[in-house]
């Protein structure tokens, strides 16, 4: 089960692909080198309950500034989304959660509390699907980018759709290679 996975980089396969010339001479010199991105706050300000969400987050493990992205991490990022684009095989069903809407963007807007500001879910609902032969994608109407915790009405249909899904293969049956 998946939950809004990042499986491919925001704009497409094209930016992926530019970005990997470019990061892998500098993760090669050096993979703890830090990259000064621009702070996108806008996914922490709507699940924070410091801000306009209701979950309250340790400060430790989801600060309101995102942790440094670095030349090495990055570098495997790339290289794991293009495994993905390339095909995956999973034999085991995969059930991928997703929000119907993306926006990112660097300042608060109430719209937030209703998108992904994340992933580009339409990249990763197509990405999804290479992941293997029994894919199932959930898309939820004004779900942010973690569905579970979006709002109540929008978590709660999650949690029946993923109870649902996980009924409907019996147990073990997904990893059985033999005919019945």
């Amino acid at each position: 089960i998946l939950n809004a996975p990042w499986l491919e980089l925001q704009g497409s396969s094209l930016i992926r692909n530019i970005a990997m010339h470019l990061v892998e001479p500098l993760a090669r010199a050096d993979p703890r080198r830090p990259f000064n991105f621009p702070e996108m706050p806008g996914y922490w300000q709507s699940v924070s309950s410091e801000a306009h969400g209701e979950w309250q987050l340790h400060p430790v493990w989801r600060p309101a500034a995102s942790f440094p992205i670095r030349a090495g991490w990055a570098k495997a990022v790339l290289a794991g989304h293009a495994a993905v684009a390339r095909g995956l095989d999973i034999s085991a069903p995969v059930l991928v959660l997703l929000s119907d809407r993306t926006r990112i963007q660097a300042e608060w807007t109430e719209d937030l509390m209703h998108v992904d500001a994340v992933i580009d879910v339409e990249e990763t609902a197509g990405r999804a699907l290479r992941l293997g032969r029994r894919v199932a994608v959930f898309r939820y109407p004004g779900a942010i980018h973690d569905v579970f915790l979006s709002q109540r009405q929008i978590r709660e249909e999650a949690y029946r759709d993923v109870a649902g899904w996980a009924q409907s293969y019996p147990c073990g049956a997904a990893a059985s290679t033999a005919p019945p």
